[in-house]
């Protein structure tokens, strides 16, 4: 059989009954196995008689190593050439509409954001190309030089002066135009798929993200969306980063955005009894990959099922250490967040916009749009624990 994580073949227990062969195999839902006739000599298939027993772990966790957080800012009071267009305009929507009256447009975003209590360290403005953009931040001007990337190369660092506790507001000022030509290129575009499949723009406006060392709570609560998402509906605050975290979904915990690896910890006792036969055995998956360590020992990459993790071998009597690494996606980050469908397998700009001629069709309103966030769970999910 092959093995799915290391690419390796080994041996499955076959009978055989007047020319034919039978196997017994255990597949998790929509799992799959390949099997081969007589490629190799493989050592026989020695039957586990001893079955492995899910290991008791407690409800708290400890986040001992984390990237830092994120803050989505993707709603601002708008204001063209002076004059306000409103005070919660989505960003993916200015683009657009800037781009319908074909002339250059002074275009100012103004984001107002909460800070219960301060971050540890300074925060930086993730930003493209913010060489376009004249920022301020309480009044303070900010150095729209780059001080490197973060991710990808379109998105770039910036430093901001010290936060407000309460109310912050961050003014982004730019002259936003397009060549005649893209004018002309998006006029096609709303004719031919053809030509709005090449479409390119000279200038773009797209949300922008606040980076640091902070938790992220919320005034409105959580509710859940089926196994797989969460929805919220918003009036987000920075806080101070979480040390300490439960099983179970992590954007109801203080990272709704976050985009990145972070490590949860925990230590248990156990008796030498406690340490024979045993397993982690998760629920389902938690992130795009969850990496397991064992008294400092990588374990395992969980990418797909089965969920569990043997420990056979690796724990000792007394105090043990486990540490679950959970790397995610950039999902929570970019979106979509303001999306009514529950699981939407197939994305495409239109999902990104609350209007746009070019790519909702119709009089160009989403038809799908909620102005709250619809995020991605993600976290550590078990089922076997103990009371605590």
């Amino acid at each position: 059989r092959l093995c799915e994580t290391d690419g390796s073949l080994t041996a499955v227990n076959v009978a055989c009954s007047k020319g034919v062969y039978t196997t017994s195999l255990t597949l998790e839902k929509r799992g799959s196995a390949v099997l081969f006739d007589s490629i190799h000599t493989l050592p026989a298939a020695v039957a586990n008689c001893t079955e492995e027993r899910p290991l008791e772990l407690e409800r708290t966790w400890s986040i001992s190593e984390s990237d830092d957080n994120l803050l989505t800012l993707d709603v601002c009071a708008c204001y063209f050439d002076g004059e306000c267009i409103g005070e919660t305009v989505s960003v993916t929507d200015i683009q657009e509409l800037a781009c319908l009256r074909k002339t250059p447009v002074s275009v100012e975003m103004v984001f107002r954001f909460v800070v219960n209590e301060l971050p540890l360290g300074s925060l930086q403005l993730i930003a493209e190309t913010p060489w376009n953009y004249r920022i301020t931040l309480n009044g303070q001007p900010v150095d729209n030089s780059s001080l490197g990337t973060w991710r990808d190369t379109a998105f770039h660092r910036l430093a901001l002066p010290q936060l407000l506790v309460g109310e912050n507001e961050l003014r982004i000022h730019t002259n936003f135009a397009q060549s005649k030509e893209t004018y002309d290129a998006i006029c096609r575009s709303l004719c031919f798929e053809s030509e709005k499949n090449k479409l390119t723009y000279d200038q773009e406006i797209e949300p922008f993200y606040l980076l640091g060392r902070f938790g992220i709570e919320s005034s409105n609560p959580f509710s859940q969306i089926g196994a797989a998402h969460s929805h919220c509906d918003g009036q987000f605050a920075i806080t101070s980063f979480p040390s300490m975290v439960t099983d179970g979904d992590l954007t109801q915990q203080g990272f709704p955005f976050f985009a990145g690896s972070i490590t949860l910890s925990q230590t248990l006792w156990l008796s030498a009894e406690d340490t024979l036969s045993r397993c982690l055995n998760f629920s389902r998956m938690g992130a795009v990959a969850t990496c397991v360590r064992v008294n400092g020992t990588h374990i395992k990459d969980v990418l797909w099922a089965p969920y569990r993790v043997s420990l056979d071998g690796l724990l000792r009597e007394g105090n043990n250490r486990i540490d679950v690494t959970l790397r995610t996606s950039m999902r929570n980050l970019l979106g979509p967040h303001h999306s009514n469908r529950e699981d939407d397998l197939c994305i495409g700009p239109g999902n990104f916009f609350h209007y746009s001629q070019l790519w909702c069709g119709g009089d160009g309103q989403q038809k799908d749009w909620n102005a709250g966030y619809t995020f991605a769970t993600f976290g550590v999910f078990y089922e076997k624990t103990k009371k605590g």
